[in-house]
């Protein structure tokens, strides 16, 4: 069986219905919050209660939108065939991270091998983190049509960045990991989007990127986040995600 895990609601919308399969619907940010580490066993409530207060979401709410689609997760076997519908920005490249840890790590008691997994790439075009956003249906079968199978080389790069992303780690990898993979897109720029999150000293790259915005006259929010998409896109923050960093900034930001 086919499973299509799909980057949003926005993308589950218009997934063309000549594409047979479970559709998975992918809700979680796990650029921010509250990570997971494996022996705590308490994640999902500390998780659910970051959600809550990030998002406004309740515990009934996060477990009927996005552990319903874990438990879809969980069910996949070996014989099945995965198709990850993520994009190039950094939002989606920790979640796609994510999802193949999961999978991984579900399969390591049991010794179990993993399914076929399939990479489906956005139209790459330069300059532009658009990703899937603009694709029409049309298009998107024909994205889906040019699948790129993970090796074992692109399985492992996911589990090291993951565990290393997950533990609050710079993110490096081997020369052999850029030459070999065929699964990833920018991902030496990805990587050194996070590591400048969290600099030595000093504000990481987004605020200094807001503060700069600011400081060149932008005033009302919506003009704020339409600059930072342009200059950052990278991050693939959504406005909830830059209004967050701008109120860690100093006195809270309304818009």
């Amino acid at each position: 069986m086919n499973y299509h895990v799909l980057n949003g609601d926005a993308l589950a919308e218009k997934f063309p219905s000549q594409l047979s399969g479970e559709r998975i619907i992918w809700r979680e940010a796990f650029i921010e919050g509250y990570q997971p580490i494996d022996s705590d066993d308490t994640f999902w409530q500390k998780r659910a209660a970051f959600v809550e207060e990030a998002y406004g979401a309740t515990l009934e709410e996060y477990s009927q939108k996005f552990l319903s689609q874990v438990r879809l997760l969980m069910q996949i076997k070996d014989d099945d065939a995965v198709y990850l519908w993520f994009e190039d920005d950094l939002f989606c490249q920790i979640n796609m991270w994510w999802v193949i840890r999961l999978l991984w790590m579900y399969r390591q008691p049991q010794k179990k091998s993993l399914p076929r997994m399939y990479r489906v790439f956005p139209d790459d075009k330069p300059g532009s983190w658009d990703g899937f956003g603009k694709a029409t249906s049309e298009e998107l079968v024909k994205l889906f049509q040019q699948a790129v199978p993970f090796e074992k080389t692109d399985v492992d790069i996911a589990l090291k960045l993951w565990n290393a992303y997950n533990r609050g780690l710079t993110l490096e990898l081997d020369y052999t990991d850029f030459v070999n993979n065929t699964c990833y897109r920018y991902l030496y720029e990805v990587m050194q989007a996070q590591n400048d999150r969290n600099p030595i000293s000093g504000p990481g790259r987004p605020e200094r990127i807001l503060e700069n915005i600011i400081t060149k006259g932008k005033k009302s929010f919506d003009e704020i986040f339409a600059e930072f998409y342009k200059r950052a896109g990278i991050y693939g923050f959504g406005d909830v995600q830059v209004l967050r960093i701008l109120n860690s900034m100093g006195p809270a930001y309304s818009r």
